[in-house]
């Protein structure tokens, strides 16, 4: 298989290598393998034929100074404090900092993220696996989870931010006012000053209420 080589390479690893144990002069091998004696010195004193990395051997920000980037490391590993804060806190000092250029700086230094403290986060259980429950049970779990993935679509909607507990339930009258926000005696029309009542009779019909003992659930069958 030929070797694939950068666009700039005019050698091969083979004629690096041929290069490295000749005897030969400059002038013979650059006539034999058609390169330049500049690029045959420069492999004659090579030990390797591997290309090296192009670019700078350490890499610096182009647009925090060595100085400033010490700050950022130093304020990082005493505070502990996250990229945004930094952020916040830096750039009083340092007024060309940005967002990234910060995230950068802190990769570079191995520290963009914070270590895990102890008690932060309670430690994650590893769930138990029922291989016997899954092989008995395994079109009923599947249901079930088909079950579980509608009731979460039919109540959670991410592209408009509304997930449980997003608006509060106005079923009854226990979280919320519930048919009171309107049925309040104090809600009065235009014309007339009519009022919206608050008596429960207006839109249900009770058919027990504080009752022990109802009868309508012994009807039922329910007691």
């Amino acid at each position: 298989m030929g070797q694939v080589l950068p666009g700039s390479a005019t050698t091969t690893a083979a004629v690096r290598r041929a290069i490295q144990h000749s005897r030969e002069s400059m002038r013979v091998l650059g006539r034999r393998h058609g390169i330049n004696p500049k690029t045959i010195a420069k492999w004659e004193k090579r030990e390797s034929t591997a290309d090296r990395r192009t670019g700078p051997t350490v890499r610096r920000s182009a647009v925090l100074s060595v100085e400033q980037e010490a700050i950022i490391v130093s304020f990082r590993k005493h505070t502990l404090l996250p990229l945004d804060d930094c952020l916040h806190a830096l750039q009083a000092t340092i007024p060309q900092l940005i967002r990234s250029s910060l995230h950068r700086c802190l990769e570079r230094h191995g520290i963009s993220r914070l270590p895990e403290v102890e008690g932060d986060k309670p430690r994650r259980k590893k769930f138990d696996t029922y291989p016997a429950i899954w092989n008995s049970q395994r079109s009923q779990i599947a249901s079930a989870a088909r079950a579980l993935f509608t009731i979460y679509s039919n109540n959670v909607f991410s592209s408009m931010n509304v997930r449980w507990g997003t608006h509060p339930n106005n079923i009854g009258h226990n979280d919320s006012p519930g048919c009171f926000r309107c049925h309040d005696g104090n809600h009065s029309s235009n014309a007339g000053g009519a009022t919206i009542t608050n008596g429960c009779s207006v839109c249900h019909n009770l058919v027990m209420s504080d009752e022990l003992h109802p009868k309508l659930l012994t009807d039922l069958g329910f007691q």
